[in-house]
């Protein structure tokens, strides 16, 4: 309601008239606001209530979490509600460990430990009478002598089970990518260890968020696609205490200055530059003052005397 009014001003202002005075309408929607969500409530409350033998457990939820009853009459519909969804738990509950004790009775190992990790609520607790007997059955299950896929499909189910500090196999078979595959599974089922002669491997660290990316704004006047190239292009010159003769490219000492490829610059003979050396050859600088000129007498060090 504040963008709508928000908006309505601003077009109202760009034709030139004017705009809406907006806070009695959003005192007035403030007031209506509890009386909608009890409507809207009430109603998707009284369809849930129609079907409820049909309505899927997951709208069923959603419908007493959203509960906004504000009489008698809703509070009435809430408590149905939370009831059929007691007993709706309360049988998916009964035919998940029902399902468990027929797979062990019959010997499906690899179905009851796959059972036991979907649950019909995610906080449902595992039943204690079915603890040790399902972790003495996969244990049993996975033996030396057990085939390389069934291992390893009895191994991931009772990785996922919660009962998986508890099944102690009772062999390994001699299988490279198998025993692998054990090894990083020893940290979930720690019975493993000590038949593949490993020590129990230390909890997994927790991963270090990624480190904020700095960005730097480009030079002044510079396209900042082109910022890599021009700092290739930069060239440090330290000067002299005093101020830089005219013409010469120095600045304060330490100073980055820019420089195109191709043109000249003036440093003097004997000052480092960027890159390690010294400016006394032509072929670093060339037109610097001192590179061959006749006022430093071609280069750095003078030419030893002749013998007469």
């Amino acid at each position: 309601m504040r963008r709508a009014l928000a908006e309505e001003r601003a077009a109202a202002t760009a034709q030139g008239l004017p705009g809406a005075a907006g806070d009695a309408i959003v005192t007035l929607a403030e007031q209506l606001l509890p009386a909608v969500r009890e409507a809207t409530w009430l109603d998707r409350a009284e369809a849930a209530e129609r079907i409820i033998d049909e309505i899927s457990l997951r709208d069923l939820r959603a419908a007493v979490a959203g509960a906004a009853p504000r009489d008698e009459h809703g509070r009435e519909l809430l408590r149905q509600l939370r009831q059929a969804l007691e007993q709706r738990i309360t049988r998916l509950r009964e035919a998940w460990e029902r399902d468990m004790t027929h797979a062990l009775e019959e010997n499906r190992v690899l179905q009851a430990l796959r059972l036991s990790a979907r649950p019909p609520e995610p906080n449902t607790r595992f039943p204690a009478a079915l603890v040790n007997r399902l972790a003495e059955a996969g244990g049993a299950a996975m033996t030396a002598t057990t085939s390389v896929e069934r291992w390893l499909a009895l191994l991931e189910a009772a990785s996922a089970s919660p009962v998986r500090r508890l099944v102690k196999p009772a062999g390994v078979p001699e299988d490279a990518g198998l025993r692998k595959a054990a090894a990083q599974a020893a940290g979930r089922i720690p019975a493993l260890a000590p038949l593949l002669g490993l020590s129990m491997p230390p909890p997994p660290r927790p991963i270090p968020p990624p480190a904020a990316r700095r960005v730097t704004a480009p030079l002044p006047g510079q396209v900042p696609g082109r910022r890599r190239q021009a700092e290739q292009e930069m060239v440090v010159l330290p000067t002299r205490p005093q101020e830089s003769a005219p013409g010469q490219a120095g600045g304060p000492e330490g100073e980055a200055v820019a420089v195109q490829p191709g043109e000249p610059v003036a440093v003097q003979p004997g000052e480092p530059v960027a890159g390690g050396g010294s400016t006394g050859s032509a072929r670093e600088h060339p037109g610097a003052p001192g590179a061959d000129s006749p006022a430093t007498g071609g280069s750095d060090q003078a030419e030893p005397p002749h013998p007469a």
